[in-house]
């Protein structure tokens, strides 16, 4: 288990063992909160039945119980009007003291007297009633956040066997659950690999839009100014957020098509896409045709701390066709130097770039 996923778990574990004793205390709006905080999330109740058998032992729950249990259930999710929701507006402030992270340390005794496996009880009923599109393979469900640094490359195994390979300044949020495999990509690049599941589509979600594939590799790289997306096997099908959704038909790439998406969610497809240069990033390769000297020196940005600083208009507008070491801005350096209309003076570590 990495250390993100123990301080994970000591959290909710610290956070299950303080509703106990603010169950205990039974002040207003107490249930309603820990009902909220229960369908956050499967763990939730996994490790409030834990501690609870941990204090009291569960062993000896009264069938008694049951309809008690039902019940509270009801009286905390059913009749407030919704089966399946619980407004966040009804948390108190001990629930918003947790949220805060503050550190909460071994789990004070109850101050009055409170059957603890009632409450457990009230967890698993609670789990069931109101909260039942949870299926058993959630247990599995997986949340973690990758970033790179610059020049920084990884490689990402998912927990569904897909691949992820992670390009520099870049940042993606995996959230997996028994209906669907989300990842959210912040910014940067990003190369999907996609382990094939008839049962829960695999979504990128890229600003105001989301890319969805079944069994395919697909690349995505999120700018400031757009989104592009270049498909190398299968199929996706890109749709707008559906938050921000659009009039327009989401359309469909196949292998070798590309396409970019504005910021506002409008998709332009190209019908063919120049695969070697969309994937030089993977050789650590910079391949550039045409392209304007101030969106490459962006992108050498990415792999060195060393900058080349376009200064003018002339500089910044300056097109460019070759292919570059994304390590070696200094090769750069040394092809605008021979060009006639510019000129690079050096600044520290990093170059000035100007028309002459």
């Amino acid at each position: 288990m990495s250390a993100y996923k123990d301080q994970e778990q000591t959290l909710i574990a610290r956070e299950a063992a303080r509703w106990l004793c603010l169950l205990a205390e039974d002040a207003p709006g107490t249930r309603s909160s820990f009902v909220a905080w229960l369908k956050r999330s499967p763990r939730h109740v996994e490790e409030f039945l834990m501690a609870s058998a941990v204090l009291h032992g569960l062993d000896g729950a009264e069938p008694s119980d049951t309809a008690e249990i039902e019940r509270l259930a009801s009286q905390d999710s059913v009749s407030r009007g919704a089966r399946n929701v619980v407004h966040l507006s009804t948390a108190g402030d001990d629930e918003r003291d947790i949220e805060a992270g503050q550190d909460i340390t071994a789990p004070r005794r109850p101050t009055v007297p409170f059957n603890v496996r009632l409450l457990a009880g009230l967890a698993a009923g609670v789990a069931l009633l109101a909260i039942g599109f949870w299926a058993v393979p959630n247990i599995h469900s997986y949340f973690q956040t990758w970033t790179t640094a610059t020049g920084e490359q990884r490689t990402v195994g998912l927990s569904d066997g897909s691949v992820v390979y992670l390009n520099a300044q870049s940042r993606m949020e995996v959230h997996f659950s028994a209906a669907a495999r989300d990842v959210e990509l912040n910014g940067g690049e990003a190369l999907f690999k996609v382990a094939h599941d008839s049962h829960r589509p695999f979504r990128v979600h890229a600003g105001d839009a989301v890319i969805q594939a079944v069994g395919t590799q697909f690349d995505v790289y999120r700018r400031n100014d757009g989104t592009t997306v270049s498909v190398l096997e299968g199929k996706v099908q890109i749709a707008p957020d559906p938050l921000r959704s659009r009039s327009d038909p989401p359309p469909a790439l196949g292998a070798g098509e590309q396409a970019n998406i504005a910021v506002d969610g409008a998709v332009v497809k190209q019908s063919r896409v120049d695969l070697p240069r969309a994937l030089a990033w993977r050789e650590r390769r910079l391949v550039f045709r045409d392209d304007r000297l101030e969106d490459i020196a962006k992108e050498f940005g990415r792999y060195s701390s060393r900058r080349i600083l376009p200064r003018d208009a002339a500089a910044r507008s300056k097109t460019i066709t070759g292919t570059f070491d994304a390590d070696d801005p200094q090769s750069l350096v040394l092809f605008l130097q021979r060009l006639p209309d510019l000129t690079v003076q050096p600044a520290g570590k990093d170059f000035l770039v100007q028309g002459r």
